[in-house]
């Protein structure tokens, strides 16, 4: 470490990066050589289901199953042995179907000895399950005549794997309608009801737009809240302390409706998982992208249908003048045919008598 560094005095306390530690949404810790734990922050703990100072001075073969704690000696004695870090992805049956990306690092000494281990543990089965949805939704749509309920519950359980996944405590979807006139409630994934089934508000479409054209974080006493405070569930106890991230929901730049984020305690509103959130919206507006493309394809390939039963309902009329013409003219040849041999002979017959009248 430069000297400069070490001479110069800090602005923080170990307390301070502690508490730092604490509100990334990592399960995060530190071990010595031998595998015993020197730090843990809260979210490890309570993964664990443990206190702190009880999982201190401790080793994984004390507190975890037997599975587990094998796993992790396995990958720690590796970072150790190649005094290099180790990023992986695993599973473990705790009961349930856990999923994790886990980075694990040394810390070394001045003589590139490793003193510690330090490790970072993300559970990763609600994104998977969200891609799950997602890639489903997308097959279902393309296999789909009609946009129908199916569509809606994957996407409500797209966001409702998000909500547990960012631990907020409601997502709500709301819809612009083709007047642009009105935000409607398309989709509420929650463990409490924030908003009144079927909410719609009046809106603005250029005001609106303009407002929530970026991510907002709004309390609750926030006057762009002001419309939506009307449509909040009576039985819900919203307190001063509660936020909500609104995010928009674009299709090429066109807003189509928004993401409203609904956080009882305003501390627990990270913005770690922002760039996820982005990413799983954007594919919701794709497939609102497809399902409008689809509808417009329908409406068009509707509208060559119907010019192709006009155009052909004139032809139709147009081949029945034709024949008509045509007996029209079959029928005065014939008849041209039937007169011209009588004049003909009549013609003949005058010639004869006209030359016997000459000859006498």
């Amino acid at each position: 470490m430069d000297v400069k560094c070490q001479n110069r005095q800090r602005l923080y306390t170990i307390e301070d990066l502690e508490n730092l530690l604490e509100y990334v949404p990592y399960e995060i810790w530190l071990k010595d050589k031998d595998g015993r734990h020197v730090y843990i922050n809260q979210k490890g703990a309570n993964k664990l289901g443990l206190k702190k100072e009880d999982i201190i001075g401790k080793t994984d073969m004390e507190i975890r199953s037997k599975e587990f704690w094998e796993k992790c000696k396995l990958t720690d004695d590796q970072v150790i042995q190649e005094k290099k870090a180790l990023f992986y992805e695993d599973e473990f049956d705790m009961n349930k179907d856990n999923c994790y990306r886990v980075y694990k690092f040394p810390i070394k000494d001045s003589e590139d000895n490793v003193k510690l281990t330090g490790g970072l543990a993300n559970e990763v089965i609600y994104s998977k399950y969200i891609n799950k949805e997602l890639e489903d939704l997308f097959s279902e749509a393309q296999k789909s005549e009609n946009e129908n309920i199916e569509h809606i519950q994957s996407i409500s359980r797209v966001l409702s794997n998000l909500n547990n996944m960012i631990k907020s405590t409601s997502i709500d979807l709301f819809c612009i309608d083709e007047s642009k006139e009105r935000l409607n409630l398309y989709i509420s994934c929650d463990k409490k009801n924030i908003f009144l089934k079927n909410s719609s508000i009046n809106i603005d479409y250029k005001e609106f737009s303009k407002l929530y054209d970026n991510k907002l974080k709004i309390d609750i006493d926030n006057k762009l809240n002001y419309e939506f405070r009307k449509i909040y569930d009576s039985q819900v106890d919203i307190n001063e302390n509660s936020i909500f991230k609104v995010i928009p929901l674009k299709i090429d730049g066109r807003l189509i409706g928004v993401i409203y984020i609904y956080y009882e305690n305003k501390d627990e509103c990270v913005d770690t998982y922002d760039g996820f959130i982005y990413d799983v919206l954007h594919r919701i507006s794709n497939f609102f992208t497809n399902i409008e493309l689809k509808n417009e394809l329908k409406e068009k390939l509707y509208k060559s249908q119907e010019r192709a039963k006009n155009l052909e309902h004139e032809i139709d009329i147009l081949e029945e003048a034709i024949e008509s013409e045509m007996v029209k003219v079959n029928f005065l040849e014939n008849m041209s045919h039937e007169f011209k041999t009588p004049i003909n002979i009549i013609l003949m017959i005058s010639k004869l008598l006209l030359s016997s009248i000459e000859k006498q």
